[in-house]
């Protein structure tokens, strides 16, 4: 899986060289950056160190299956430094208020993760071994990735055609005024994707609370025994929350042909309960027994 992540983000890499923001390439943006830092332009400071961050981090990915060590070791060696640089140098001065967390590894190369908050780029992280001092400054965080996988690039792109869209119009005309225009498209769908999502999760919300007392009786739990009520309350209640979306997903895959179809919803609760019951009891059950016989067994202990 790693392997494959890395294979599409050194892809991504190679083609934003000529195809960065709708054609202009990676190159003449960071010299666009840099002449804007010269300007003495703060954002475009923190927008060009995030790039190197990530352009030595695809480059040291690019030899993780060779047996080039030394080449790889001293990408991700600078690749740290530069982080570590952009770290400090947010600590000392932070004029566009870039919000920096950080979390404890889930990989054993490194010790941490940093997270660069912007409304203009929404998150963008990275690996890496955070020096003392800094660590002693920054707010921990946990389960904070918004599990957006090889999209730092994308981000960093939305970030500087939105910022300095004028500059970059008058530079480069309709190239940028086509970018912003797809970009905008893409949020509304975007948007509009999301809310439907939503209310395809209230529909499998309902659809659960109807099927409850089915569940119930499969477990012979509509009596009033104190323990099995309590715990038949407890399990249902966390089963509903863990599984809800991972049910919206599946329906809105099998019954939404357009996510932004306004209609849908109004459909899909009597084509779940019509088409899907047997297949919610079957999903549900192994799962709630489980989960019954764990607090049955605690309950008792307690008792």
């Amino acid at each position: 899986m790693r392997s494959y992540k890395n294979t599409e983000l050194i892809s991504i890499f190679d083609k934003a060289s000529s195809d960065y923001c709708n054609g202009i390439g990676l190159r003449k943006i960071k010299l666009f950056l840099n002449k804007k830092i010269k300007e003495g332009d703060t954002f475009a400071d923190v927008l060009r160190q995030i790039l190197e961050c990530e352009t030595l981090n695809i480059n040291a990915k690019k030899y993780n299956n060779t047996y080039s060590f030394s080449y790889r070791e001293s990408y991700y060696r600078k690749k740290s430094e530069a982080v570590n640089s952009l770290i400090k140098s947010l600590l000392e001065r932070n004029p566009d208020n870039v919000e920096m967390f950080m979390e404890k590894s889930d990989v054993s190369d490194t010790s941490d993760i940093i997270y660069f908050e912007h409304p203009s780029f929404s998150q963008i992280s990275f690996h890496c071994d955070i020096e003392s001092a800094s660590k002693r400054m920054l707010p921990v965080s946990k389960n904070r990735w918004d599990k957006r996988v090889n999209s730092t690039l994308g981000k960093l792109e939305k970030a500087i055609v939105t910022t300095y869209s004028e500059e970059l119009k008058e530079k480069y005309g309709e190239i940028i005024t086509e970018f912003i225009e797809k970009l905008r498209l893409k949020e509304e769908k975007k948007r509009k994707e999301k809310e439907y999502k939503e209310k395809i999760r209230k529909e499998t919300n309902t659809v659960m609370e109807q099927l409850e007392p089915d569940l119930a009786n499969i477990f012979s739990l509509e009596n009033t025994d104190t323990i099995k009520q309590s715990v038949w309350t407890n399990v249902f209640g966390k089963l509903m929350y863990k599984q809800r979306d991972k049910l919206a997903s599946l329906f809105v895959k099998r019954y939404c042909t357009d996510a932004t179809d306004e209609n849908a919803d109004s459909v899909i609760r009597n084509k779940i309960i019509e088409e899907e019951k047997d297949y919610l009891l079957n999903f549900l059950k192994p799962k709630l027994l489980k989960r019954i016989k764990k607090q049955i067994h605690k309950t008792t202990v307690k008792q």
